[in-house]
């Protein structure tokens, strides 16, 4: 009937709404973390962490903005969230400087606090990347690889995924 298509439909895209609203939020939350954690480095480690933070923004911008693209938020909503999440990062790097001209670099305070940080970040990374991997990528293979040429195309799909797992695991491992 009319009324459980309605429904349904409702239902649909207060799911896809809830999705994006918490990928956008963890993102930013990350972001903002990462962002810290570039704030208080000022050794040797900056430039290999400044290159591989900005590789990584990229990449979870691209992540964004195709769950943006797919959303039912409106077009005022995506741009707000697009300039959060833009604006999430620079603002962890404005804490982190003023956070590191406070405390004590050494102390065992800084390097716990840093690890509970650290520890929150690359759970939200983890958790965004398995909710990409588990619920995006199927449905895309279901979206994009019909027809003939659909072994080829799932081919694809999986080789891009192992080559930026790769790319990633090299650039943490470097940084």
């Amino acid at each position: 009937t009319d009324d459980d298509h309605h429904h349904n439909d409702q239902l649909r895209k207060a799911k896809q709404f809830s999705e994006t609203l918490v990928v956008e939020l963890s993102l930013s939350v990350h972001s903002i973390l990462v962002g810290l954690a570039l704030g208080v480095t000022f050794d040797e480690s900056f430039e290999p962490l400044f290159v591989a933070l900005a590789f990584h923004q990229m990449l979870e911008g691209v992540a964004l903005g195709c769950r943006l693209a797919d959303s039912v938020l409106g077009f005022s909503n995506e741009i707000m969230f697009s300039i959060m999440f833009s604006l999430s990062c620079p603002m962890g790097i404005i804490i982190g400087i003023s956070v590191y001209r406070i405390m004590n670099q050494t102390g065992p305070t800084f390097l716990l606090v840093g690890g509970f940080f650290d520890g929150i970040s690359g759970g939200l990374l983890l958790y965004n990347g398995f909710l990409l991997l588990l619920k995006d990528f199927p449905e895309d293979m279901a979206k994009h690889c019909r027809g003939d040429s659909r072994k080829l195309k799932k081919f694809g799909m999986f080789a891009a995924l192992w080559i930026a797992a790769f790319s990633m695991s090299i650039i943490g491992a470097w940084a």
